[in-house]
Parts: structure tokens; C-alpha cells; sequence
């Protein structure tokens, strides 16, 4: 649900850059940060990491697979289902200009670049 809002936000600060959007971009981050922190982990959803371990064993589960967003891992994905979480980092880090989320876009790149790219034809 964050990542719905944090986006509807950025596309709002985009268009007026009223510094009221920005400020709640920054305490959503916050916000999610503190309860990674509190987790001990980085990974934070709605539901829990076992659930990928049911899908790919074909068992049935609540959430569709296209929710799960901070799967980092590029094997047997196409890098487009990656695209738009990059757009989001490339999109804060020109907002907030925190420099991890420009290190995000250029990680992915350079992966995708390096290793994750053929020619057809």
C-alpha cells in the first residue's frame, strides 16, 4: 500500500512541487525504515517471506506474486517487471536526493547491462 501512496505522491510533488508532498514522502520512508529497523530486516510486506516458498511449490497463497516488490533477485525474471521499482528510485532520488537511490538505478543498470541482456535476430 505504501509504495501505491508514495507513488500518487511523487507524481503530485512532480506536478506542484509543494513542499507539504515532500515532507510526506520523507516521513513515509521514515516510517517504513523504522519498522525494518525494529523487523531487523529489510524485507517488509503485508505478508511474510514463506509465502514465496509456497508459490514457487505451486501452493496456493493469498497475494498474487506482482505484489511482492522488493524481490531483488533478477534470475528468471524479465527485467521489465523491475523497470518500474527502478523509475520510483531514479524518481526519489531527483526528488529527496538521497544518494542510495541513484546507486539503485545505477546497480540495475550495470547488472542488466553486464548481464542480463541478449540480441534477438
Amino acid at each position: 500500500m505504501e509504495g501505491h501512496y508514495m507513488s500518487a505522491l511523487a507524481q503530485m510533488w512532480a506536478s506542484t512541487h509543494d513542499d507539504r508532498l515532500k515532507q510526506k514522502m520523507t516521513d513515509v520512508v521514515y516510517a517504513v525504515s523504522s519498522c525494518q529497523v525494529k523487523m531487523g530486516t529489510c524485507y517488509l510486506s503485508a505478508f511474510s517471506s514463506e509465502l514465496f516458498d509456497r508459490f514457487e511449490a505451486i501452493k496456493p497463497i493469498w497475494a498474487p506474486y506482482y505484489t511482492i516488490h522488493k524481490d531483488d533477485d533478477m534470475s528468471d525474471f524479465h527485467a521489465n517487471t523491475h523497470i518500474p521499482i527502478v523509475i520510483g528510485s531514479q524518481m526519489r532520488y531527483e526528488v529527496i536526493g538521497d544518494p542510495l537511490y541513484k546507486e539503485i538505478g545505477m546497480f540495475f543498470m550495470d547488472l542488466i547491462n553486464s548481464s542480463h541482456s541478449y540480441a534477438t535476430g
